[in-house]
């Protein structure tokens, strides 16, 4: 029994000098661990030492040229940019020409995050492009919600277009009445016999480009002697005629026509400064 207890405690001495050489030899690898991490941490890849002006213009040139709008979320978007790095995130969220220029999708976004971005946007004049939902008329409710955010922000529309469903009650959509004055390019598509109300007879000054459907030629008011260029989609001679007899200073022309047989009694129209007709 003795020589048992001899024997243990032998063991436990050589057991705790095993210990001492391990704890030894794990304190060497942590010091040298920690000097390593400590070289990495003070090390500034080149990428991150760039001014945040340069970073901002590679930014700007990861988005389709501007008025041309990317898509507000995925691979090509402007939020794609915020989940790089802590601190390009910050640089994205607080650089307003990211946020110009949004393509909003029914299908795909939601009123909250229209919000956010029109807000990130700052003072810039704004590229915005709303297609309604073709494939699924179950978001239908979306659109009034999705074109009140945009409407929230008119004062600062440079380039507007919205293809909007036709199956919305016109009483659900908000009013586009203006003023918008930086507003140089409208196009829209209403597809159908509802709408919202767009009346704009003076309150876009700079607007000189304008792109309508059939529906949207009947019933939006628009300053006509403005415009310098025009396209009417889908629509009759008849329908043409009025309109074009009050846009006496177009340039550029594009008519779609649905009935090549159409008749006007009617259709004098002069347009002293036309240069293309299409």
């Amino acid at each position: 029994m003795l020589s048992a207890l001899a024997a243990d405690r032998a063991r436990i001495a050589d057991l705790d000098a095993q210990i001492q050489d391990l704890e030894r030899s794990l304190s060497m690898l942590q010091s040298e661990r920690s000097l390593a991490q400590g070289r990495l941490d003070a090390y500034n890849y080149p990428v991150l030492t760039l001014p945040n002006e340069i970073v901002c213009g590679i930014f700007t040139h990861f988005l389709p040229i501007y008025p041309n709008c990317p898509p507000l979320t995925g691979p090509f978007s402007p939020i794609l940019l915020t989940h790089i790095c802590r601190g390009w995130r910050k640089m994205a969220l607080s650089f307003p020409a990211l946020w110009r220029a949004i393509e909003i999708s029914w299908n795909r976004t939601a009123p909250d995050l229209v919000f956010a971005v029109l807000s990130r946007s700052g003072f810039c004049p704004l590229s915005i492009r709303m297609d309604g939902p073709e494939l699924n008329p179950d978001l239908d409710h979306y659109g009034p919600r999705l074109l009140a955010a945009a409407v929230s922000h008119c004062a600062r529309w440079e380039y507007l277009t919205l293809h909007l469903s036709p199956h919305v009650p016109n009483t659900d959509y908000p009013r586009i009445d203006g003023p918008v004055p930086l507003l140089q390019h409208l196009d829209l598509w209403l597809g159908g016999s509802s709408s919202p109300i767009v009346a704009l007879p003076s309150g876009a000054p700079l607007l000189r480009t304008a792109v309508l459907d059939d529906h949207a030629a009947a019933k939006v008011i628009l300053p006509w002697m403005q415009l310098t260029s025009l396209t009417l989609t889908i629509i009759y001679l008849h329908e043409c005629v009025p309109i074009l007899q009050k846009t006496s200073n177009l340039v550029n022309c594009v008519l779609e026509l649905v009935d090549s047989d159409d008749v006007v009694d009617d259709g004098a129209v002069t347009l002293p400064s036309l240069v293309t007709l299409t």
